[in-house]
């Protein structure tokens, strides 16, 4: 008996590897025919993986290093589980220092968080309202603040792009601000818009004023460019969230009536030994959420908290140097360099085969409570971006992925339930470099767009990832 699941696991293995030496010589005429449908000078790499016995079955320019985009957040959400459990939470406090006497703090009120990336004006809400429900209206000293990171997300593009902001001990409302007809909300006094007659890049929006990081500025001042339309809503990035954090606190206290004038920031990160009397301590949803989260909706605040967290660094360099030592120690994976943990960035790159390769060490991962690493991922027909992805009676929830995407990049990874039940992981990434490397240009040299459509090249690569993926269902 023993000898016949060998030999079937044998000749298993074997008709498996007689279909990739078949397409390491030449693509597949179904697959000529998907790759003919996208833009001419797309490339394309793929690798299919079975995850039972760990060989690549099928593959094209699998060895090749590929810009990751947002499926580099697979590491980061499965690392930080593995390191902080599913029930971690970030805690945001509000504190203060001295007496309180008929309703008066004679002292200094005092925010500090822990990088939390959910934090909304909600939660600091529930802290003007603890403070009225002590009876507190007026704080005579002012509301201190930890220092500011100094430290964007990534310095790709043109900077003003919101899912791009600077990210902090302190983060409210995703670290975005929005710009409206000529009027900047929330409306605080650390936040200021003036019309500029700079010169402004093909796409650019916004330019941020060089003296908004000099030392003791407490403002942010952007300068908008004048074609933004009236009526228009535009979001864009906070680059100091420690102070939006604090104003924004500072803007409903006042609501309530509770008297506050100045803010402060502190000369150091942590505040927690500067108080000794605690009036709130906000906890953010459990880590497992925050992740599920991040992956459905690839959220790049998100992600770079979390790893931040998890490896206990100020810094996302050095928060990715000890990913990479678990990426290339413990998952072997040589072929892999990364610059954030989002993906926001086009140094991010690996093989189609080093994400295959991460997928069949980690598809079987179980964190505390029960859930697990596939059911993070987005469900096609269901879930997040996947939602109205491959919506038909074959393919649903065939696919459990995790897309990623930059201008002109774009990327699925997952796990494939194919039509012989069994699990696969794949990597397929679509990708034109003429228009990618005119973007990647300094802004200086950046004159013109490329004349093919982002969105255009992200619907046609979609559907023919959609199309790569029901190939490998059908045909393993």
């Amino acid at each position: 008996m023993r000898l016949i699941c060998s030999l079937i696991i044998f000749f298993t293995i074997f008709n498996l590897d007689v279909f990739a030496s078949e397409l390491r010589q030449e693509l597949h005429s179904r697959v000529k025919k998907i790759l003919a449908t996208m833009p001419e000078g797309t490339e394309l790499t793929y690798s299919v993986r079975d995850l039972a016995s760990g060989l690549v079955i099928d593959q094209y320019q699998a060895d090749e290093m590929w810009r990751l985009a947002s499926t580099s957040k697979v590491f980061t959400c499965d690392y930080a589980l593995q390191q902080l459990g599913p029930n971690f939470q970030f805690k945001t406090s509000l504190g203060y220092k001295g007496r309180i006497v008929k309703g008066v703090i004679k002292g200094n009120l005092y925010l500090q968080g822990s990088k939390d990336p959910t934090l909304l004006t909600n939660h600091l809400m529930d802290m003007v309202i603890e403070l009225k429900r002590r009876k507190i209206k007026k704080i005579e000293g002012k509301l201190i603040y930890p220092k500011e990171l100094g430290q964007m997300i990534s310095n790709l593009g043109t900077l003003d792009e919101p899912y791009n902001p600077n990210i902090g001990i302190l983060n409210t409302n995703f670290n975005r601000w929005t710009f409206l007809s000529e009027e900047n909300f929330p409306p605080l006094p650390s936040l200021v818009t003036e019309e500029s007659s700079n010169r402004f890049y093909y796409d650019q929006r916004f330019q941020l004023d060089p003296s908004t990081f000099e030392k003791d500025n407490y403002v942010e001042r952007w300068f908008y460019n004048p074609s933004i339309k009236n009526g228009i809503k535009t979001d864009a990035p906070v680059r100091k969230p420690h102070l939006f954090s604090a104003q924004s606190l500072i803007y409903l206290m006042k609501m309530w009536g509770i008297e506050i004038e100045q803010v402060e920031e502190a000369k150091t990160y942590d505040l927690k030994d500067h108080w000794p009397h605690p009036i709130y301590e906000h906890s953010s949803l459990p880590l497992i959420e925050i992740c599920s989260q991040a992956l459905e909706y690839s959220n790049n605040l998100y992600t770079e908290a979390i790893l931040l967290a998890a490896t206990k660094k100020r810094t996302i360099k050095e928060a990715i140097d000890v990913l990479m030592k678990y990426l290339k120690g413990k998952n072997k994976l040589a072929n892999i360099e990364l610059e954030t943990a989002s993906g926001l960035t086009y140094t991010n790159q690996a093989t189609a085969n080093s994400m295959t390769q991460y997928l069949a060490n980690n598809y079987l991962n179980q964190y505390e409570g029960g859930r697990n690493f596939i059911s993070l991922l987005s469900g096609n027909g269901v879930n997040g971006f996947m939602a109205s992805r491959m919506l038909n009676t074959k393919m649903f929830l065939k696919s459990w992925s995790k897309t990623g995407t930059l201008d002109y990049v774009n990327n699925i990874t997952g796990i494939l339930f194919s039509s012989s039940k069994r699990p696969f992981g794949y990597f397929v990434g679509f990708y034109h470099p003429k228009s990618r490397k005119l973007i990647e240009k300094p802004l200086s040299q950046r004159n013109t767009a490329p004349s093919l459509s982002t969105s255009y090249y992200k619907k046609q690569g979609d559907r023919a990832a959609d199309q790569l993926i029901e190939y490998f269902y059908d045909r393993y």
